[in-house]
């Protein structure tokens, strides 16, 4: 994808910055490249990087996957036997789950916030933790 971006850049140049809502999701996203190097912002307020392209490398140092939830969860709540209970009888073969490993409740949390290059939080005081618990409490 970062080698097609950079040989469609070479046949239609786009412009250093743009900014626009390229996944749909509510969220503008803030693309700034020249010949060398793509950034990509999402304006969401994590103010993190999500897209780091080194077109000479053809790679994205940004590339990452977060954790959701996936429908397929409701599988891992398997009994000793490695089958899922649908009543009685012998479980079919789509019932069948069999792991490499112990899946544990901490393998099914999902994130609550995005993965992204230089991602960073400012933690609370327990004094600041308070008083916003105060002012939303105010608020209400």
């Amino acid at each position: 994808m970062v080698k097609l971006e950079q040989l469609l850049d070479q046949l239609d140049g786009r412009p250093g910055r743009e900014q626009r809502d390229v996944d749909c999701d509510g969220h503008d996203e803030l693309f700034l490249h020249n010949a060398e190097l793509q950034l990509v912002i999402r304006l969401d307020g994590h103010a993190s990087i999500v897209e780091l392209d080194a077109y000479a490398l053809s790679h994205n140092f940004g590339d990452t996957l977060a954790r959701q939830q996936e429908h397929y969860y409701c599988k891992m709540q398997v009994s000793e036997s490695g089958y899922v209970a649908h009543g009685a009888g012998i479980a079919s073969a789509h019932d069948r789950v069999a792991f490499k490993h112990t899946i544990g409740a901490e393998d099914l949390q999902v994130d609550f916030r995005p993965r992204a290059l230089f991602l960073d939080c400012w933690p609370l005081s327990t004094a600041q933790h308070e008083m916003l618990i105060i002012l939303e409490i105010d608020r209400q």
